[in-house]
């Protein structure tokens, strides 16, 4: 991987259309799965 493809994280917003497209990236289906991953970094996010 190349750090253009690095995903940073913490610089981007993190709200609902940014939650679909970062789960289409990666092709997550159980959002709260992926809802609790969010949380693990530390980052709030609202359902």
């Amino acid at each position: 991987m190349t750090e253009q493809n690095e995903i940073k994280i913490s610089s981007i917003s993190i709200d609902e259309p940014t939650i679909r497209k970062v789960m289409g990236y990666y092709r997550i289906e159980n959002h709260d799965e992926f809802a609790r991953y969010i949380k693990s970094l530390g980052i709030e996010h609202n359902d």
